[in-house]
């Protein structure tokens, strides 16, 4: 057990080092997925680097409210509008639990993450405001949820991590893994162009 939680820490020590490489690298060429400044890219993300983009990597001048300028709300299924409202809700949860790690340990590691998944969280809430659906997580503080479920899944996961910090990184492991499940099916059930593009970003992130 020992062994396999020094492998696991190791594993997510590198791939976090890996990510910061490849975002620096991305940023210097003008295509990342966090940066400053106006860029032209095409397609859909989550922010602008300084100067021109392509390939789908970021969308216009950076501003993470404009992603879905110039959709067309498609109409969407019961199962694709549940899928929207649930995702949401987990990114919610994921920030959280990396809040709540790096408030309690103060590492690096929790802290990008976190960020890393504010910025998902804020994709989902442009769906969400695409489609004119309310936020279920509107006014809710850190820790809490709209579905019992949720908050049953975070509390776990905090008490674990909070243990200790091998636990930590493993409770963040599983979340991961959790969330490119989810996002599998939330795939699988629609059929919405603009969805796919935002849904397979998110897998993305949690797979890096």
């Amino acid at each position: 057990m020992k062994l396999f939680m020094t492998l696991l820490t190791t594993s997510f020590l590198c791939g976090i080092s890996a990510q910061r490489q490849l975002r620096a690298k991305q940023q210097q060429n003008g295509a990342g997925y966090y940066g400053n400044g106006n860029g032209n890219g095409n397609g859909y993300g989550y922010g602008a680097g300084n100067g021109a983009g392509n390939g789908g990597q970021h969308q216009g001048n950076g501003n993470r409210d404009n992603i879905f300028v110039g959709v067309t709300p498609a109409t969407l299924s019961d199962e694709e509008t549940a899928e929207l409202l649930h995702m949401v809700q987990e990114e919610k949860m994921s920030h959280d639990v990396y809040e709540t790690f790096f408030n309690h340990y103060q590492i690096r590691i929790f802290d990008n993450i976190r960020n890393a998944e504010q910025h998902h969280w804020d994709l989902i809430l442009q769906a969400l405001q695409l489609h004119g659906l309310a936020d279920p997580n509107s006014g809710l503080p850190v820790g809490k949820f709209a579905k019992t479920d949720i908050a049953k899944l975070y509390n776990d996961t905090v008490d674990s991590g909070l243990t200790s910090l091998s636990h930590a990184l493993q409770a963040g492991a599983l979340i991961e893994e959790m969330d490119i499940r989810d996002l599998n099916r939330a795939l699988e059930v629609t059929g919405v162009p603009y969805l796919d593009v935002m849904y397979g970003k998110l897998r993305r992130g949690s797979e890096n």
